[in-house]
């Protein structure tokens, strides 16, 4: 199983998923947390505190949705229950 993450226009971790097939703005990455900065030397540091968060567009969240009704599809294909 890999591991994906979502990045926003200001290159900020907003996702991390795992599974077997990429989906749409995902990048494959075993580094980085939610809430981190990738640099571009493809190294993530965490912003400093005090940093005014920006409200997730509603693309961000109907993306989020996807992502988790496609993770909850891929348990169930996997015998998993909920």
């Amino acid at each position: 199983m890999n591991r994906y993450i979502v990045l926003d226009n200001n290159n900020k971790i907003v996702s991390i998923r795992y599974g077997y097939e990429i989906l749409e703005k995902e990048i494959e990455s075993e580094a980085g947390e939610i809430g981190q900065i990738k640099q571009s030397d493809g190294t993530f540091v965490t912003p400093e505190h005090g940093v005014v968060e920006p409200f997730a567009s509603i693309e961000e969240k109907i993306l989020a949705e996807n992502q988790y009704q496609t993770a909850l599809l891929e348990m169930q294909m996997l015998g998993g229950t909920l």
